[in-house]
């Protein structure tokens, strides 16, 4: 079954911290990524690999870019997740 937005806010919300030094706490899924302290196209970069790693999925690197939001990227990383086929 495929992963919901609850499933994978927690993980992403760590990921998140984790790549721009920002404390978890902070991490919520209405932040914008453009107003987390440091954010770059680097940053950007760094972020869309942990999570592809993290959560096993390959995402569009320009649907990934034009998500504005935590809760955007884990709506995004749920849907990416395998799930059966019905």
């Amino acid at each position: 079954m495929p992963e919901t937005v609850l499933d994978v806010a927690p993980e992403l919300a760590r990921l998140v911290a984790t790549v721009t030094d920002v404390p978890s706490a902070e991490i919520t899924p209405e932040r914008r990524f453009a107003e987390l302290p440091g954010w770059s196209s680097h940053t950007a970069l760094r972020l869309f690999t942990a999570v592809e790693d993290a959560f096993g999925v390959r995402l569009v690197l320009k649907t990934y870019l034009a998500t504005e939001s935590v809760g955007a990227l884990a709506e995004l990383t749920a849907a990416a997740r395998p799930g059966p086929i019905r």
